[in-house]
């Protein structure tokens, strides 16, 4: 059966970049089949206590939280199980519309795991007959996958019934019902003993066979790249093998095939640890690879420990590397500018790597983030568990933020830098050279963002609503996609194009106390009719003093002008040699950044970018400027430089 690909595959001193896929293998060269075979004989010692400990901490969650869980399950005692229609799932090929549909499958999976915690916490069986209602309805559903995924059967349109297709949706589907099962199998079979079975049926069907026979383009076999879809689906599958497989046979080779799987996940990352998906996906790839990590050293009794292994330390590191100030962080590719990652999960991270700056930073965002009333409500049963375990650890913890004096991802080939290390105050700038081949990623080679005091200046705008549109043949078709709407510039009226080959060369940074450089050729990010020779951007933070952006150019031929293209959210207004950038920070502080330029040499014309996409409204407001600066040079050579300085 053939699978389509649903996505397109520091130090002081100056350091080369570098790229590459590393067969490393650390899950099989280090787990044999004695160990898996030993896993699994510890798995009924395992259950049993973990399901010890989560009731005892269900059991000491405080009165308020408690009330607060029955009452959400209580507004579910009457709720009328939404109907999943045909034309709604059909939506997707119709008209790209993935929304209409998984809603009302979302509607129904809240609901059960609101039902399901409320029972858990009050434990007098007034939630079992909607529960029942819940399992038996999702059960009987055509399919788990989603609208947007089901084309993996190879023909779009509704769920073929003679295959399974192991996507997002089916496998957090299976994590959860995994998990009702496991914590309630004794009250389901007090009511009728076919609701286990039924349940364990459709998981083995839809799950497990699947995941034995098929080789899903997530997979990785053999020996490629992947990207989130591997170690999140793999988790997944872990946990439902780990929490209900009896048959030991079968946990083994479905165990031993998700370690071959998920060694591809670990081998797609440079030895840097940098995150390729961005910010927004660090939880969806190295959290929860630390979560896949931790279920085998628990079922192993802590024989298994990748803790000391520089690659998964620097793979968790990357995040507060990445971190701004305030919950901002860097959003290169399709990564959010505030992202709102999972506390639990980063402190889980540094806890399962021994590393303290990390579990202080998961307390600072707690803080930030009201974590505190994590524990009264939750729309996702494993997420609620998995803040449970750790949820009095984090607030036991040292709230702070390590604000990094700078930071270097040679194979990403990305840089972070601030003007004071400890705190935000100053400037804050991060750069990228790679290529644009990268998963969810935008045509962006040399571009960079600028926070002044935390708050943002020059920015990524970032990624709209998904919709078809954002994974298929139009996806650099979207404007927040295309180079022209990021930092980099319009050269020969040609914007870069989209693939691994286009790509920066010759990257390079170096970081001391007074100042930061990053270097990148960004010529061949280009299509060849944009007839360059070369395109060497520099940008130099002198700390607490200004930034300077540098280019020294080399045309085969000059067609048009070339533009520079600076994003920003803030109020734009020039003056001669100045362009000044002004807002409010959310402490209602005013701050600005001003780029200083020179004007015989450039001229400057604002456009406004009116937002129509709420997620982005929610981000930068009604609108966003775009900063164009024409050269007025008629020259196959040149170089020039721009200053940016805080207001």
């Amino acid at each position: 059966m053939k699978y389509i690909f649903f996505l397109l595959f520091f130090n002081t001193g100056i350091q080369i970049s570098f790229a590459q896929y590393q067969q490393r293998n650390l899950l099989t060269n280090t787990i044999s089949n004695d160990q898996i075979k030993s896993m699994v004989n510890n798995l009924p010692d395992w259950r049993l206590n973990t399901k010890r400990i989560i009731l005892d901490k269900l059991h000491d969650l405080s009165l308020s939280a408690k009330d607060s869980l029955i009452k959400d399950g209580q507004k579910y005692l009457n709720f009328t199980w939404p109907s999943l229609a045909a034309y709604d799932y059909l939506g997707f090929v119709r008209d790209g519309n993935r929304s209409d549909f998984q809603n009302k499958y979302s509607e129904r999976r809240i609901a059960l795991y609101k039902l399901v915690l409320a029972e858990l916490v009050e434990n007098k069986d007034r939630f079992m007959p909607q529960i029942v209602n819940g399992l038996w309805a999702i059960c009987e559903e055509s399919t788990w996958c989603y609208p947007a995924h089901i084309y993996a059967q190879g023909v779009e349109g509704l769920p073929d019934p003679n295959q399974n297709i192991i996507d997002i949706g089916a496998s957090e589907t299976s994590l959860n019902l995994s998990w009702i099962l496991f914590m309630m199998e004794n009250s389901l079979q007090k009511i009728s003993p076919v609701i286990p079975e039924k349940i364990q049926f459709e998981l083995k069907r839809r799950i497990i066979d699947p995941y034995l026979k098929i080789d899903f383009w997530w997979m990785g076999f053999p020996n490629k790249k992947v990207n989130n879809w591997n170690i999140w689906l793999n988790r997944n599958c872990l946990y439902t093998v780990v929490l209900l497989e009896n048959n030991s046979t079968m946990a083994e080779n479905m165990i031993e095939r998700i370690l071959h799987s998920a060694d591809n996940f670990m081998n797609s990352y440079g030895d840097d640890g940098g995150c390729e998906e961005g910010t927004h996906y660090w939880e969806a790839a190295p959290g929860y690879m630390i979560q896949f990590l931790d279920l085998l050293k628990g079922i192993s009794k802590d024989k298994i420990d990748f803790s000391g292994v520089p690659l998964i330390q620097k793979m968790g590191e990357y995040i507060y590397k990445m971190h701004i100030d305030k919950g901002n962080f860097v959003n290169f590719a399709d990564a959010s500018p505030r992202p709102n990652l999972s506390p639990a999960i980063i402190y889980t991270y540094g806890k399962a790597t021994n590393d303290s700056v990390l579990m202080k930073f998961a307390s600072y965002l707690a803080v930030k983030q009201n974590f505190s009333k994590a524990l009264s409500s939750s729309n996702h049963l494993f997420n609620y568990f998995t803040n449970l375990m750790v949820f009095k650890d984090i607030f036991r913890t040292e709230p702070k933020a390590p604000f990094v004096n700078s930071s270097w991802f040679p194979d990403l080939e990305m840089m972070t830098a601030r003007d004071n290390e400890g705190n935000s105050n100053g400037l804050f700038i991060a750069a990228k050279g790679g290529n644009n081949g990268v998963s969810h990623g935008h045509n962006d080679v040399g571009t960079f963002i600028v926070y002044v005091d935390g708050n943002p200046a020059i920015i990524d705008a970032g990624v709209g609503t998904y919709t078809a549109q954002t994974f298929n043949s139009e996806r650099y078709t979207i404007w927040t996609m295309q180079s022209g709407w990021h930092n980099v510039p319009i050269i020969n009226g040609f914007q870069q194009k989209e693939g691994s080959a286009f790509k920066a060369t010759g990257s390079i940074f170096s970081s001391n106390k007074k100042s930061v450089v990053f270097k990148t050729d960004i010529s061949k990010a280009y299509p060849k009719n944009a007839r360059i020779k070369s395109w060497v951007r520099s940008l130099t933070l002198i700390r607490n003093k200004k930034l300077l952006l540098e280019e020294n150019y080399n045309l085969e031929e000059l067609i048009e002008p070339f533009n520079l293209i600076f994003m920003t959210p803030l109020k734009v207004e020039l003056e001669k040699e100045k362009i000044l950038l002004t807002g409010v920070s959310p402490e209602g502080k005013k701050y600005g950044l001003v780029i200083k330029y020179n004007p015989n040499i450039f001229n400057v014309q604002i456009e406004t970018k009116i937002l129509e996409d709420e997620k982005l409204i929610g981000f930068w407001g009604q609108g966003i400027q775009r900063i164009i600066i024409t050269s007025k040079q008629n020259t196959l050579k040149g170089r020039y430089s721009l200053e940016f300085e805080k207001l």
